[in-house]
């Protein structure tokens, strides 16, 4: 063997191409099948007993299902079922398993990072598998070294699913992403997050306004946040993190938070409000909303403004105070990429009953955004189009 290949930080190189190049390109919506380079993998931690270790570590840092695992068990114990118009077969496990039947699977589990079961692939293992390990498996967590996990139950029937989540949920994971079944809230707080000491946090559907605020309360290191409602006490919490990047609210709703939000605490004098954030991303909200959570934004070096209207025809006037917010309260230096605008598009014609003047954005408007300099991508929607003089330009 070449003496370069006794070096751990060159083999480690290698390994982690291989590992790239065998990445999912589709995220955690397809489950991961393994490909040549995931048999390079395996067939190079076979090699030799130098690159066993290393090799075996890469093949099982980042999973995107739980069957790999699984089917580590003896073979007589469990079973793959096709089901009718499913895309996938359903994993079964068919018969008691003893401790001494996991030895196998839990050291493989040992070696895995990353966990990222879709919708798919949580409903492509049969309920009683869900079950099986949280009363079978000889300890508490199936993947004690987890640090990011993305568990997605959209598909799941009912909230009580979610409790199997604890066996993921292990005290090293520090980046979690869920999407919930509605109801959730009361699971959700039983779950054993450690939120105190979490980096990512991305969690859909399924909570109140009143548990999702409860979460963000106690956020103190998060670097990217990403939650469907909270009200504002949790917003005024956030925005004193010096740690929080990106934040990603979605259908935010003046009503939760308690109507305008000029009375939340004024910062000292030069201090900032959200003095980290770079990216920050508002879904499904009204124009009015966005407008009071730009409002918000003091000193934040953004790079990135995303805001997705469920307006239909926001009218001229507040387009204007949208924009004029902007100009106010976003640095006009740091900002790169700017987004507004409903995700559909509407059509609109003549046909339309609105006084088509009110909803024509005009120069004084567009005038508003020319001070950000650096901008290098801008997306901004107006259904009934634009106004735009020699004199404006």
């Amino acid at each position: 063997m070449h003496r370069a290949l006794h070096i751990s930080e060159i083999v480690d190189l290698i390994l982690a191409e291989l590992s790239r190049l065998s990445s999912n390109p589709f995220g955690a919506f397809i489950v991961n099948r393994p490909g040549p380079s995931n048999g390079s993998l395996a067939a190079l931690a076979r090699t030799c007993k130098s690159f066993q270790n290393p090799a075996l570590s890469w093949l099982w840092r980042e999973q995107f299902t739980l069957r790999n695992l699984l089917k580590c068990l003896p073979s007589h114990l469990w079973e793959q079922v096709k089901i009718n118009e499913w895309p996938h077969s359903l994993f079964r496990i068919t018969k008691t398993t003893q401790p001494s039947d996991w030895e196998i699977p839990l050291a493989y589990a040992l070696r895995v990072q990353t966990l990222h079961l879709s919708a798919i692939e949580v409903a492509s293992c049969a309920d009683s598998v869900y079950e099986i390990l949280s009363s079978e498996l000889p300890r508490d967590f199936l993947c004690p070294k987890l640090t990011s996990v993305s568990l997605l139950y959209t598909f799941s029937p009912h909230p009580s699913h979610i409790t199997h989540a604890r066996l993921f949920l292990g005290p090293k994971v520090v980046d979690v992403r869920l999407a919930l079944p509605m109801g959730s809230d009361e699971m959700m707080l039983e779950l054993p997050i450690q939120y105190p000491a979490l980096k990512g946090l991305d969690i859909s559907l399924g909570l109140n306004c009143d548990t999702a605020s409860k979460i963000a309360l106690s956020l103190t290191q998060i670097t990217h946040l990403r939650l469907d409602f909270i009200n504002r006490e949790a917003l005024e919490h956030i925005s004193q993190l010096i740690t929080l990047q990106s934040l990603t609210l979605v259908c935010p709703d003046l009503e939760d938070m308690g109507g305008p939000l000029l009375s939340l605490s004024k910062p000292t004098s030069g201090a900032s409000r959200f003095p980290a954030l770079k990216n920050f991303r508002l879904d499904e909200i009204k124009v009015e909303c966005a407008t009071e959570l730009v409002s918000v934004i003091i000193g934040s070096p953004l790079h990135t403004v995303y805001i997705s209207t469920e307006d239909d025809l926001p009218n001229k006037s507040t387009t204007h105070q949208l924009y004029t917010t902007l100009a106010d309260h976003i640095s006009h230096t740091s900002l790169r990429d700017l987004s507004i605008g409903k995700e559909t598009s509407l059509h609109v014609d003549a046909a339309f009953d609105v006084p088509f003047a009110e909803y024509i954005i005009d120069g004084n408007s567009l005038t508003l955004l020319f001070p950000f300099k650096n901008l290098n991508n801008v997306l901004l929607d107006a259904p009934l189009g634009f106004v735009i003089s020699d004199s404006t330009i």
